[in-house]
C-alpha cells in the first residue's frame, strides 16, 4: 500500500480541493502542524483555515487567523482584506476599517476602487460619516468598473449629511448602470428609502438579498454586514436570514 503524502505542500493541495469546511481545516491545521514551514506555503495554510471558519460563519477565529496570516507579512493585502471582511461580519468594525484602510493603501491601482469602495461602507457601519465621503471619492477616483455605483454611493453619503441632492436623478442613472454589482439594489434601495419609495426599496433589498445568497463564500462574506441591513428594512420579506 502506498504510504500517504502529509508533507505541507501536499496537505495544502488537500485543504485547497477539499470541497466542505471540515475537511479542509483538518487538512490546512494538518499542515500548519509541522515545525518548518516555508512563509509562502504557512500563508496559504492559514488561508484556507481561515476559509473553513468563513464557511462555518466563525468569524471571530477567522479574524484570529487572518491576523497570523498579517503577522507572516506575506501577500499583506489579501491579508489585511481578509481580517477586514471577517471583524466586519462578526461586528467589529472599527478593526475592520483599520485593516481595510491599509488595504487600500497597499492595493494595486486596479484593485484600488473596490478597496476604497469597502473602506467606505465598513467607516458608515462604523459611524465615522465624516470619513466615508473621502473613502468614496477615493473609489470613484480609481474605480475601473462601478463608478455609476460609487456616485450614486456618494450622493446618498451627501443627502445623508443634509445636502441638497438630486436623490431621483441619482436614482435613474443608478437603474440605468448595467453594471452587475449585487450593490446596485443594495444602493438603489437606499435611494428608494430617502425618495419614500417603501415598495420599490423593499423589492430591491429582497432582491440584493437574493444575490448575495447565491455569491461565493468570500463574496457573501463580504456583503454580510449590508445583507443583514437589508433583512433588518424589513423583515417579513425574509424567510432565512444570512448568519
Amino acid at each position: 500500500m502506498p504510504a500517504i503524502d502529509d508533507t505541507p505542500d501536499a496537505l495544502l493541495v488537500l485543504a485547497y480541493e477539499a470541497g466542505a469546511a471540515l475537511p479542509k481545516a483538518l487538512a490546512a491545521s494538518r499542515g500548519l502542524s509541522e515545525r518548518e514551514l516555508a512563509l509562502d506555503t504557512q500563508l496559504l495554510l492559514l488561508r484556507q483555515l481561515y476559509l473553513a471558519h468563513l464557511a462555518e460563519g466563525h468569524y471571530a477565529v477567522a479574524a484570529q487567523t487572518a491576523e497570523q496570516m498579517v503577522e507572516l507579512g506575506e501577500l499583506p493585502l489579501v491579508a489585511r482584506a481578509d481580517a477586514a471582511r471577517a471583524y466586519a461580519a462578526y461586528g467589529d468594525f472599527a478593526t475592520a476599517v483599520r485593516h481595510q484602510r491599509l488595504a487600500a493603501r497597499l492595493a494595486p491601482a486596479s484593485l484600488r476602487g473596490i478597496q476604497y469602495a469597502r473602506l467606505a461602507r465598513m467607516l458608515r457601519f462604523a459611524g465615522d460619516l465624516r470619513a466615508v465621503l473621502p473613502a468614496l471619492r477615493h473609489a470613484e477616483r480609481w474605480a475601473t468598473s462601478d463608478r455609476v455605483l460609487y456616485r450614486a454611493e456618494i450622493n446618498l453619503v451627501r443627502a445623508e449629511a443634509g445636502h441638497e441632492v438630486a436623490l431621483a436623478a441619482a436614482y435613474e442613472a443608478l437603474a440605468a448602470d448595467t453594471g452587475s454589482s449585487p450593490l446596485t439594489y443594495y444602493v438603489g434601495a437606499e435611494l428608494a428609502l430617502r425618495l419614500g419609495e417603501q415598495s420599490i426599496a423593499a423589492d430591491l433589498f429582497r432582491e440584493f438579498v437574493s444575490c448575495a445568497r447565491a455569491l461565493p463564500l468570500v463574496e457573501r462574506v463580504s456583503l454580510l454586514a449590508e445583507s443583514r441591513r437589508a433583512e433588518s428594512a424589513d423583515a417579513p420579506l425574509f424567510a432565512k436570514p444570512l448568519r
